[in-house]
């Protein structure tokens, strides 16, 4: 009889063994066929995920021969950049450093967040992100002594998430967080020109564009004091009150009011009212998120998007989109872990709800924790508004690795 329990286990080891070399040998042979057919940039892969099928969508790099994610190596090293692709085809880099400075309060140290600043350039050999020249530590603080008074000590120091986007006149924007002024708050967004900590006009072309925010300007939503703002989605669209042709806009939330916009240059955020799609975005994303789960963390910025090629039809309310990726937080033994999504609304006024992507993985970084810090248009011959794309405009995303590595993946909006 023992040895009969014993035959029995080890066909059972056996036939796992076999239904796992299985799914490697597919999984190798996909990747294979990947590589050496040219036209292979995105496919579908079908995992099993508790004791159900869910997709996933891996994005894969088109400049990239073996269309894996590009490495961004930098001297000092940076973690969870975001970038800009600039008029003389360099980019503004803009990351946050792994170790802060030092500062003391009260015969304690505590570290205060930089970021790193810099132009950065394509090793066309090898795909690489690198900066040249020299780069530059930013700091921003409103003091150690403000988050101590208000009991927010548990919460970072100084600056951090930076996030760019360019504006539809083509001037750059920042948006970072960092201490409030508000007494009932501990981290608010900011935003601001990014030429208030780093020189660039030399690098916007023979006409600088205006400096839409000269100083950094603290959001506050009106009326919604809150603790902790962290990671809004900046986008602009076609002004609701019709009042100019284009407002800048924030997704802050998942729940209601999700979308706010600044009306004037106090900083004081307006809600969208209109949210009779929020019980249809929860539900969604509750179905097709893989945690069911709306602890949700945005990242990049919402880029308009044209659905047709460039120059194959004519824009209008009809087929303009937003999408953006955001990020399903989930714990794991403690630590936490970022599954990406790409979601897509509507591009005019109320910003409904449209759509979800399977979870998203990109070539090269496999089943690693991931953290997609931004996405905007890689610049193409002739093309000057940086603010809107079309189906075949290329893409660029840049990814935080485990908090210690960087990259950055390109390809067509339409894989994605």
């Amino acid at each position: 009889r023992i040895w009969s329990h014993l035959d029995n286990f080890f066909d059972l080891i056996f036939a796992r063994l076999r239904y796992f070399t299985a799914l490697l040998l597919t999984a190798v042979l996909a990747v294979l066929w990947t590589i050496f057919n040219g036209n292979a940039l995105m496919w579908e892969v079908e995992e099993v995920v508790s004791s159900s099928y869910k997709k996933t969508l891996l994005l894969a790099s088109t400049s990239n021969p073996f269309k894996v994610s590009n490495g961004i190596y930098t001297s000092p090293q940076i973690w969870n950049p975001s970038l800009l692709h600039l008029p003389n085809y360099e980019y503004l880099l803009i990351a946050r450093l792994p170790k802060g400075k030092t500062v003391q309060w009260e015969n304690k140290n505590y570290s205060m967040s930089q970021l790193s600043a810099g132009i950065a350039v394509i090793d066309e050999s090898t795909k690489e992100m690198n900066y040249v020249g020299e780069s530059l530590v930013v700091e921003y603080s409103r003091g150690i002594e403000r988050r101590m008074a208000v009991g927010c000590w548990k919460w970072v120091v100084g600056i951090e998430d930076p996030r760019l986007i360019w504006s539809p006149e083509g001037s750059p924007l920042l948006i970072f967080g960092t201490e409030s002024t508000d007494v009932w708050s501990c981290r608010t967004c900011w935003i601001v020109d990014p030429r208030y900590f780093f020189p660039l006009d030399d690098k916007l072309g023979e006409n600088p564009p205006l400096n839409l925010f000269p100083e950094p300007l603290e959001l506050l939503r009106k009326g919604r004091p809150t603790k902790f703002d962290k990671n809004w989605s900046a986008f602009f669209a076609p002004d609701h009150l019709g009042l100019k042709p284009h407002r800048l806009y924030f997704h802050a939330q998942m729940e209601a009011p999700r979308v706010w916009f600044l009306n004037d240059t106090s900083g004081k955020m307006h809600p969208i009212i209109r949210d009779e799609d929020n019980n249809q975005l929860e539900d969604c994303i509750k179905q097709f998120m893989e945690g069911g789960s709306l602890k949700v963390h945005h990242t990049t910025p919402l880029l308009s998007v044209i659905l047709c090629k460039r120059g194959e039809c004519k824009p209008d309310a009809s087929n303009t989109i937003l999408v953006a990726i955001i990020h399903d937080q989930h714990k794991n033994k403690g630590r936490s872990w970022y599954r990406p999504y790409a979601i897509t609304w509507y591009g005019t006024y109320p910003f409904r709800f449209r759509s979800i992507s399977p979870r998203l993985l990109f070539a090269g970084l496999g089943a690693q924790m991931t953290y997609t810090t931004s996405m905007n248009w890689k610049r193409g011959k002739g093309v000057e508004d940086l603010s809107v794309g079309y189906l075949d405009d290329i893409v660029m995303i840049t990814i935080g690795l485990d908090d210690q590595k960087s990259f950055y993946l390109d390809f067509p909006m339409q894989n994605l």
